[in-house]
């Protein structure tokens, strides 16, 4: 995709990979897909692919309470550059206009954007109504690069709804609503913005799946187990 990101699938990567010989080697989708996705490197190489999608880190983002000056409709921080922008143009530059939206970015990347510091960000996700996550184009098609935001907004007591991504829906199911167009996507907002109680039901229901089963602790009892490492694993447990 233009602008998207570059994989160095080059004849003279893969040999450098192979010559490491390393364990295994991680991914950014569910297991779900790697026999499509990454197969070649064990059929071939004999190398084994782990799913490492990102997760919670919950040692950062804790269920926080609401704040008065980040109470919002939509909440939103992050860049945007010119491939985010494909997405981040149709997905959350309309909301600005529409709803009480608090927006929060870098550099000149949103124009409405202020700054907010990195240990405030877990108060916006836990005090506006909704905390969007959007992926980038090419995940609408692809299971990989999983944003973090759909772990962080939960467990930090929010509320998120995502773009489609068949990586989302195989890892959360219907626990995260997904939209694959613009008035789905509005839809999805207007009913959970005017629906209190099954916002609130549904958040609970995103915080406690992902703290179950999608924390940074989680991704590393999968590495542990791989390597057999019993007491790392007992530890991470």
């Amino acid at each position: 995709i233009d602008g998207g990101p570059a994989i160095d699938e080059s004849k003279s990567a893969i040999e450098w990979v192979v010559q490491q010989k390393p364990d295994f080697l991680y991914c950014y989708c569910s297991e779900t897909f790697i026999p499509e996705y990454f197969n070649f490197w064990t059929e071939k190489y004999g190398i084994p692919v782990l799913q490492f999608p990102t997760a919670a880190d919950i040692t950062v983002y804790k269920p926080q309470t609401q704040h008065a000056e980040y109470k919002c409709d939509i909440g939103w921080v992050g860049g945007k550059w010119p491939y985010k922008a494909v997405m981040l143009n149709q997905y959350i530059t309309p909301l600005i206009t529409k709803y009480n939206c608090k927006i929060y970015g870098w550099a000149d990347t949103w124009k409405t954007g202020k700054s907010i510091k990195d240990n405030d960000v877990p108060k916006l996700f836990a005090s506006a109504k909704i905390c969007p996550s959007v992926s980038e184009s090419h995940t609408f098609h692809h299971p990989v690069d999983v944003p973090e935001r759909v772990f962080k907004v939960p467990v930090a007591g929010g509320f998120t709804i995502h773009t489609y991504s068949p990586a989302i829906k195989d890892l959360f199911g219907d626990v995260i609503p997904t939209a694959n167009n613009q008035t789905k996507w509005m839809n999805i907002i207007d009913h959970y913005l005017n629906d209190n109680e099954a916002r609130s039901i549904l958040a609970k229901q995103q915080q406690q799946y992902i703290l179950n089963k999608h924390t940074y602790f989680d991704r590393a009892v999968v590495f542990a187990r791989h390597l057999n490492n019993k007491e790392l694993i007992t530890a991470l447990e």
